[in-house]
């Protein structure tokens, strides 16, 4: 049987400024860039912070596939590669015989895949149906 999804020797970087002594200040600093806000120069000694190194997996058609772990440990970074909002920094992630590396997230929606997040803001009188309809693309 094909996978559906199969996400093979995916990797992903981070590269820490000097300036920055753990992830929660790189965050700080990506925010403010997200924002507009002018994030300060780049230091020279920078460190790298791999958030997934050569992570496999493949789902099947028709198959769940749950992603436990403590915080940190690149259960969103793997959902943020598989659906082009990071780029991999090596291996392949697959959609059917599509490769989905190289796609845009818009393109990757298109194809089917994508992801919701937590909001605790969710319709109380929705259905959990329609409030997860609410991560589609378009309807």
């Amino acid at each position: 049987m094909t996978s559906a999804i199969r996400f093979h020797n995916v990797s992903k970087r981070y590269r820490l400024g000097a300036g920055q002594t753990n992830l929660r200040e790189f965050v700080a600093r990506r925010a403010r860039v997200l924002m507009g806000r002018k994030p300060g120069p780049r230091k020279a000694n920078a460190q790298i912070f791999w958030a997934l190194r050569d992570v496999s997996f493949d789902l099947p058609p028709g198959q769940a596939l749950g992603l436990i772990g403590p915080n940190g440990a690149g259960k969103s970074t793997c959902l943020n590669v598989l659906t082009g909002v990071y780029r991999a920094a090596g291996g392949s992630a697959r959609y059917g015989g599509v490769e989905l590396t190289s796609q845009r997230p818009h393109r990757i929606a298109r194809l089917g895949v994508g992801r919701t997040f937590q909001n605790l803001a969710l319709s109380a009188s929705a259905t959990v149906a329609e409030n997860l309809l609410l991560g589609r693309p378009h309807l």
